[in-house]
């Protein structure tokens, strides 16, 4: 038993991947747009393929999926080499594992000879330095018409045209942006249809729109409701999963996967000042309230803090709050300037408050349990998964036990 359970453990973490290739719950979006995009510049031959966007938005399973098609294979760089020789010396090695400085000419012909592509990872962390080298490098194979793809989380695809204005006309932008619930909700249904488990739209639903519009989460909470659903079967096909699960697999990915954000803010509390800290305490909470947004203008931020008030004692009547003295304290809160990592924005022009970091808001959301279901529903699901459990006798003794 415990080794069939630990075989469909491994097939559920194949299908449901935080991390690799997604080929099974992989989701081409806007009408493989992006996919386009990138493989124009590459068939352009003798472009710079800036992909931009958020972290964990997809970006590296995007070209991994464009080059496999074209049956090509990436070399990737990494920083910190300090000079042009070094980076060629990287891409020696990984073609044929020497390092003996061949000559550049001949690198970039090996590496058409052999369908490598260069790509440049985490372009944003490069130094000054190193972004001039890997713009020198970029203008090299642009000239023997080889595409360079460059990943970075920056929006500022001007950094490698300001390094080198001879590559202005041969950049391509790919700017990913986030995922659509409907996208999201496409992993959730390809994988559990793979995986032969039915499930209602409410809880595909409830998965996508607290994902944040990342996959990564999807996967990862889908992975977990069903690994987790093991405990109560011995086959996929007798497992029921309903909205408690999804709650649970929430919770145990924001506490098990982002729980640096606890440290953030202990060090982040630790420097405010006794106003500060009640007043960040509500802005956080004003995020917790559904439904689930990542930007609250001075209107929308009020009513959410004067709701968070009577959460504790319902009873108790909403404290007001002054909107201009809200605007003026954000705008003098010297600590919201100073996180590192920028987690969130106060924009003083827009009278807006802007969530920075995606994953801060899933994990400030869900780092306690958010249950809101009655005793009656959860004592019927609990008569629900029992009668799954039993499906040939459908033993009655066993769900009066439960009643």
């Amino acid at each position: 038993m415990e080794v069939n359970k630990q075989m469909i453990k491994n097939e559920v973490n194949n299908i449901f991947r935080t991390s690799g290739m997604p080929n099974a719950t992989y989701v081409v979006r806007e009408n493989g747009r992006y996919e386009n995009e990138i493989e124009d510049a590459l068939l352009a031959h003798g472009k710079v393929c800036i992909i931009t966007g958020a972290s964990k938005t997809g970006k590296t399973s995007l070209y991994t999926k464009v080059l496999s098609d074209n049956h090509l294979t990436a070399i990737k760089l990494r920083g910190g080499s300090d000079t042009r020789n070094d980076y060629y010396a990287q891409i020696q090695s990984a073609i044929n594992g020497r390092t003996n400085n061949e000559d550049p000419k001949n690198m970039i012909d090996l590496m058409k000879e052999k369908s490598k592509v260069l790509v440049i990872e985490d372009f944003q962390y490069f130094n000054d330095e190193n972004k001039k080298l890997i713009a020198m490098l970029c203008k090299e194979f642009v000239d023997e018409m080889m595409t360079v793809i460059v990943v970075t989380t920056a929006h500022r695809v001007a950094d490698i045209t300001e390094i080198r204005p001879d590559l202005m006309g041969r950049v391509s932008h790919v700017d990913v942006q986030s995922w659509r619930s409907d996208d999201l909700k496409e992993i959730a249904q390809l994988g559990f249809n793979k995986l032969e488990i039915t499930i209602d739209d409410d809880i595909i639903d409830l998965i996508a729109s607290e994902s944040v519009g990342l996959p990564i989460i999807t996967q990862s909470v889908c992975q977990r409701m069903v690994i987790g659903g093991l405990k109560d079967c011995s086959t996929l096909k007798e497992m029921l999963l309903t909205e408690i699960d999804v709650r649970k697999a929430l919770n145990l990915t924001a506490i098990q996967d982002y729980i640096h954000f606890e440290k953030i803010l202990k060090i982040f509390n630790r420097l405010l000042k006794d106003y500060e800290y009640q007043l960040w305490s509500k802005v956080v909470s004003a995020f917790m309230e559904d439904p689930i947004e990542f930007s609250l203008n001075v209107e929308q931020l009020r009513d959410r803090m004067e709701r968070v008030d009577t959460h504790d004692d319902p009873g108790m009547h909403a404290v007001p709050v002054d909107t201009g003295a809200l605007v003026t304290q954000m705008g003098l809160m010297p600590e919201l300037k100073r996180q590192k990592p920028p987690l969130i924005e106060w924009v003083a022009e827009t009278e807006e408050l802007h969530i920075i970091e995606p994953t801060f808001l899933f994990y400030i959301r869900w780092k306690k349990p958010r249950t809101k279901i009655s005793p009656v529903t959860q004592k019927s699901i609990e008569i629900l998964k029992a009668l799954r459990s039993y499906p040939r006798q459908r033993n009655q003794e066993n769900v009066r036990e439960i009643v």
